[in-house]
Formats: C-alpha cells, structure tokens, sequence
C-alpha cells in the first residue's frame, strides 16, 4: 500500500523470525549426534542468551512480560516434582537393561527427528523456547 510503513519493532521481529526459520533449515539438515548438530545448538542457545542479557544489540525494544509479585510455592513444586521424576525415569532408562525395553526420552525422539524437515521444526521450536524464556 503507499504511504504504508512497517512499525520497526514489527519489522524487527519478521527478522528475526525469518532469521530463526533460515538458520533452522540449515540446522535441520546436519545428522542427529554430530558435531555441526551439537554447534548449532550451542550456538543457538548462546545467542539466546546474549539477547536476552542485552549483550546482543536489538533492532527494537524488548518486550517482556510483567513479572509475578510473588512467586507460587505450589508451582515451584510442581516444576521440581517433574524434574526430579524426569530425572529418575532417564537415570533408570540408562542404567536398566535391555534398552529396548527402557528407552531414554532422546531413544523414543530419534525416530520423530528421522526426517530432516522435523529437526528444522524442532530447532525452531527450540528458538521460539528460547524467546519465550528470555521475555519472563
């Protein structure tokens, strides 16, 4: 339309999305368990880090979310139950045999991410993760 003009947060964040969705196509076609696989994943959750501690500069203000008055003992719980019954089912997992009878989480999401297009929606998944944390 003429006259029309893209606000530069709205313009940022098609960037940044396009950014996010290039950079996971090419990450999506590395094999599973390989080092570029394990680069692009340290590189992707380091440079989520260097955006949200604002060493990364930013095309427009960050939006964040309001932050609780008060934090939720109940939640807190709830968060530590599921990560200590987590960390035991992958602890038995790993240490019970035979495997196929105890697979790890990562054994069961091996053939999900079989096809290259699921790991590129996967690293998305995994940017769009690292957003949502870094706006709390």
């Amino acid at each position: 339309m003429p006259g029309s003009r893209v606000s530069r947060p709205a313009l940022a964040r098609i960037v940044t999305w396009a950014v996010f969705a290039a950079f996971s196509a090419v990450a999506g076609r590395f094999a599973p368990l390989t080092a570029p696989a394990e680069i692009a994943v340290l590189l992707s959750g380091a440079a989520m880090v260097a955006w949200a501690t604002g060493v990364l500069p930013r095309l427009a203000p960050p939006r964040r979310d309001a932050a609780p008055d008060t934090v939720d003992g109940r939640a807190a719980l709830l968060w530590l139950a599921l990560v200590v019954l987590f960390t035991g089912w992958e602890l038995y997992a790993l240490f019970s045999s035979p495997a196929a009878a105890h697979p790890t989480v990562s054994a069961l999401a091996g053939p999900l991410l079989a096809p290259h297009w699921h790991r590129a929606v996967a690293y998305l998944l995994w940017l769009a993760g690292g957003v949502w944390l870094a706006r709390r």
